[in-house]
């Protein structure tokens, strides 16, 4: 413990670090630290409107929104094998045509074959089939907004050569 002190005291030089003491207090004698000036703040007037017809006012819509009758989904019905799989994940391969009906034939990703004709669901958004061609499934989807109100969206399944 005593050669722990005496090691220590005999670190101590403060006659040969008064030379760098006096460069540090004469250094920050000397220098100003820079402090940044305040953005002057500019005067505004206030905008008064005036309710006339030369200016819009900003307060109302400047479209006129098409009021188009509430959509409501049958969600009491229940759905069919083919709405539980994204649209994206499935493919139309061919028509068949029976008398005057014409079904399409539709593959999912485990390849699963399966036979629709208009008025069947497809897709995880209630999509109705409308219309069946050789060359593709015209379909409505019911999608729901922000609101929980549903909007129509026109989609077309092409067939996959």
């Amino acid at each position: 413990m005593i050669i722990a002190i005496v090691m220590l005291t005999a670190c101590d030089n403060t006659e040969d670090t008064k030379d760098l003491s006096q460069y540090i207090a004469n250094v920050k004698l000397t220098t100003q630290r820079a402090t940044p000036s305040l953005a002057a703040i500019i005067q505004t007037d206030a905008l008064i409107f005036k309710e006339d017809n030369t200016q819009r006012n900003p307060f109302e819509p400047s479209l006129q929104i098409e009021q188009k009758p509430i959509l409501y989904a049958n969600t009491n019905r229940v759905k069919e094998p083919l709405e539980y799989i994204a649209l994206n994940h499935l493919q139309m391969v061919g028509t068949v045509q029976v008398d005057s009906l014409m079904w399409a034939l539709i593959k999912d990703e485990d390849n699963h074959l399966y036979r629709v004709k208009t008025g069947n669901y497809l897709g995880e958004n209630m999509g109705k089939i409308t219309r069946i061609t050789s060359e593709k499934i015209e379909l409505v989807e019911m999608i729901p907004n922000e609101l929980g109100k549903f909007g129509e969206h026109r989609v077309n399944l092409l067939l996959i050569p």
